[in-house]
């Protein structure tokens, strides 16, 4: 697309069958217009499902042809019914010479939203739902060699960053146990191993040792945490 960007992605198998991809750009920079994605990606990720290179002929913002049926369709379903008029629209992109399934797919569209929080955990949350679904991983007969089930793009992994953070005892409750405290119940299920991390960092501070660490992932996450200490 011109602009820079990462994405991480993972895959879901729906209750008919068909593949469920998942999506979510972060590091996002100025000049990406999501109108235009918006515009693309349904037509696209609909081409792939049909195995073809374009879906231009069955896109009512390509084909005039179509965009005249829609135009009519409103006052069909008005006046008919909803299946009379859908029957009706299927009969005239079938008249001429287009595939129903494909035009419903192009027609539908693909969901393209902005997050609704704007922090990791969010994202965390949105991508751990799975857990609950396990028919989402089960591969349907037609399919072989799936391949894989996440990834990412331009990913890049933070160098690691020591930040000394001297707190007083009488500072420490304040300071680190109930903040991180807070954050652990916020946590979605996906990300249970962090959770015990962080449990063990806070024993560790209750009980008086010498030091605890914490890992954050993510450069910007780390540019963030360093604007905000004191590195010693």
């Amino acid at each position: 697309m011109g602009v820079r960007y990462r994405v991480m992605w993972w895959l879901e198998f729906q209750r008919r069958g068909a593949p469920h991809l998942h999506m979510i750009f972060f590091d996002v920079r100025e000049g990406l217009d999501w109108e235009q994605v918006r515009a693309w990606v349904g037509p696209a990720w609909a081409a792939v499902v049909a195995g073809r290179r374009s879906t231009t002929d069955h896109d009512p913002r390509q084909n005039p042809s179509l965009q005249r049926l829609l135009d009519s369709y409103d006052y069909e379903r008005e006046l008919w019914g909803k299946q009379a008029a859908d029957a009706w629209l299927r009969a005239g992109v079938e008249s001429l010479g287009l595939d129903w399934g494909i035009f419903q797919h192009v027609r539908a569209g693909t969901r393209l939203e902005e997050m609704r929080k704007e922090h990791w955990g969010y994202a965390a949350k949105e991508a751990s739902k799975y857990a609950s679904k396990k028919y989402q991983s089960n591969v349907p007969r037609s399919y072989r060699n799936v391949g894989r089930w996440w990834g990412y793009r331009k990913y890049q992994r933070a160098a690691k960053y020591w930040v000394n953070l001297p707190v007083q005892q009488e500072n420490l409750e304040k300071t680190i146990l109930k903040p991180l405290t807070a954050a652990v119940h916020t946590l979605p299920p996906g990300c249970f191993r962090f959770a015990q991390k962080v449990e063990r960092f806070l024993e560790a501070a209750r009980n008086g040792e010498p030091y605890g660490y914490i890992t954050v992932w993510g450069q910007a996450a780390v540019e963030a945490a360093l604007s905000r200490l004191e590195v010693n």
